[in-house]
């Protein structure tokens, strides 16, 4: 992907954890919600969408991506697409099955840059 398209998706990645947080949804990135222990960065996760993440062998999520996004920081490509995963996750729930038209609209500038 290129450096602009990096650049577009770390923004937006950004706007919808800030949007989360301003309307009262904010996510709980730093701690499993199971046993209350800070996330380890080594280590993999599955996120419930109300409680937070919780430490699993079969997770999809770094706890070094979690953590990343917490600091609202996307340098590494990989935290980025782990970023992507989990809000979209979120979002959807939020939503509740409707569609998200802004994905479209994002979707059109990459592909013109």
């Amino acid at each position: 992907m290129p450096s602009n398209a990096l650049k577009i998706e770390a923004a937006l990645r950004i706007f919808e954890l800030n949007l989360m947080d301003h309307v009262g949804y904010g996510l709980q990135l730093t701690h499993d919600y199971s046993t209350e222990k800070p996330v380890n960065p080594l280590k993999k996760y599955l996120f419930d969408v109300e409680r937070g993440p919780f430490e699993a062998a079969n997770g999809y999520f770094s706890g070094k991506a979690l953590l990343a996004a917490n600091l609202r920081q996307f340098h590494d490509p990989q935290v980025l697409s782990e970023a992507k995963i989990l809000m979209r996750t979120v979002i959807d729930r939020h939503l509740q099955g409707r569609p998200l038209k802004s994905r479209t609209v994002i979707n059109q500038i990459i592909k013109n840059l």
